[in-house]
Order: structure tokens, then C-alpha cells, then sequence
């Protein structure tokens, strides 16, 4: 990439932080499952309009989610450079009104045999407790992501869950820690961007 073009900025998305990110700017998404999608989604469109010098843009992905992102940047005029351990999204490409003279598809050999999973500092996925299966078969369980000031936790969770239930299924105890006794759980899930209405739990996003 260094070689076909001058890189201006290098943006990481994601839920945690990878050792390796730290020469580049990274960008937290630890709300929802496909955050980290829509964050770089909507980073993307706004340099295409307020960032007009920049003239190509490499996208990492093998997830067909991003050919509007695709068709947005070459209605533009801007180049993008597909970097993929897949061909499907060039076949669906093939089959939309993309032009196709402003992108480059590099197709890298699939890894996926060997791939190991990562393994991140300061995050921990909590497993929905067995004696608590009954009470929330009525929700459509997804996952959230509570930050605290040592860890990343991802908590089970639905848009529109009760409190008492959503407090006895997350290491209540742990997330407290570190704050005052007066916090209270209002307070300290706003700073994950949940709220609380009528002692239901949402995703804020309007604070997004």
C-alpha cells in the first residue's frame, strides 16, 4: 500500500485493543455487535465530503455489509482498494452499478484453518448465568459492552430489559468497583452509553 500511495491515517474499529494498534489511530466500538461496522461505515462516508483530498481508500474486509460503503465512495469518483480473504464480494459487485474503473480488488489467500483467535488485554465476555435462562427466554439476547476503568465487559443483554434482571446476570459487584457508593447504576451504565427509562434498559443512541 506504501508503495501504490502517500498513507495520510491509518484508523483501527473494534471492540478492544490490539497490542499491534498502537502506532495507529484507534477507535473504540464496544456497544452493540456490528458497532465497530457501522463506526468505520460512517467514518468513511464523512471523509469522502469533508476530507476532499484524500483520493482512495483501502478497506480490510471480507464482509459483504460494505458494498453500499463501496458504492458510496466510487459514486464519488474517490478509488477504493478492496483488500479481501474472499471473493464474494467481488461477485456481488460484479452485479451492482459500482464502476468498476475506481476499485482494486487484492485477494489474499485464505487463513482461516490456521487462524488463532485474539486475545485481548482488559476484556472479559460474561456467559449468561444457567439459573437465569428462564427468566430471559422472553428477550431476544444480544450482547453490550459495560466499560469500566480496568476492563471491557460483554454482558448479555436486550433493548428494553428490566433492570433487576439485567443487574442479577452482569458481575454487578465488579463493575461497581472504583466507584463512589452514591453512584448510582444510572449513572454508571450512561458511561456505556445504556440508559435507563421506567427501569428498562436501551442502548442510548442518540449518545452514540
Amino acid at each position: 500500500m506504501r508503495r501504490l500511495h502517500q498513507i495520510v491515517q491509518v484508523d483501527m474499529f473494534g471492540k478492544v485493543q490490539p497490542h499491534w494498534t498502537v502506532p495507529y489511530r484507534f477507535i473504540p466500538c464496544f456497544v452493540g455487535k456490528n458497532s465497530a461496522d457501522m463506526f468505520m461505515t460512517a467514518a468513511i462516508v464523512r471523509a469522502i465530503y469533508e476530507e476532499p483530498l484524500t483520493e482512495c481508500f483501502a478497506i480490510f474486509t471480507h464482509d459483504r455489509d460494505f458494498i453500499p460503503v463501496i458504492q458510496t465512495v466510487t459514486d464519488a469518483k474517490k478509488h477504493i482498494v478492496l483488500v479481501t480473504e474472499d471473493n464474494v464480494i467481488m461477485e456481488r459487485l460484479r452485479h451492482t452499478s459500482v464502476d468498476m474503473k475506481y476499485l482494486t480488488s487484492i485477494e489474499l489467500p485464505a487463513r482461516r484453518a490456521t487462524r488463532q483467535p485474539v486475545h485481548a488485554k482488559g476484556y472479559r465476555l460474561v456467559s449468561l448465568p444457567k439459573s437465569e435462562v428462564t427468566h430471559t427466554a422472553r428477550y431476544d439476547l444480544k450482547t453490550c459492552f459495560i466499560r469500566t476503568k480496568s476492563t471491557l465487559f460483554e454482558v448479555p443483554f436486550a433493548n428494553g430489559m428490566d433492570m433487576n434482571t439485567f443487574c442479577r446476570i452482569i458481575p454487578l459487584q465488579e463493575i461497581r468497583q472504583g466507584h463512589g457508593k452514591n453512584k448510582s447504576m444510572k449513572d454508571i451504565l450512561k458511561q456505556s452509553f445504556l440508559k435507563v427509562v421506567d427501569d428498562k434498559i436501551y442502548i442510548d443512541e442518540e449518545e452514540l
